[in-house]
């Protein structure tokens, strides 16, 4: 079971990491502006994009399994409350027949 702080920091966690890659991004594509793209480096960009994006993915996936558990962990306990509405009420109509059969014998 997954709580909604730990979902909060996971996505705090993605985002952060989706900051760096943009600022990484950035501070390589500023500082290349004026400058010759080698081979060597547009391979070496073309990594680190893909380092970056497997990083992402590996968030993703856990970031869907934590949604999963929630899911699972909410269906439960929808169907516990389900269970307590249906034990009270019954309990509430049975208490009301009581009454109304009590009242109609007494008059």
């Amino acid at each position: 079971m997954v709580g909604s702080d730990n979902l909060y920091t996971l996505l705090c966690g993605a985002r952060s990491e989706e900051r760096q890659i943009r600022d990484e991004v950035r501070a390589t594509l500023s500082s290349v502006e004026r400058t010759a793209w080698t081979d060597e480096r547009i391979d070496d960009l073309a990594d680190r994009m893909d380092a970056g994006f497997a990083r992402m993915d590996r968030n993703f996936v856990r970031v869907d399994r934590d949604i999963r558990d929630l899911r699972s962990e909410l269906r439960f306990e929808v169907g516990a409350l389900r269970l307590t509405l249906v034990r009270v009420g019954g309990g509430i109509m049975a208490g009301l027949v009581g009454v109304i059969a009590a009242v109609l014998l007494g008059s």
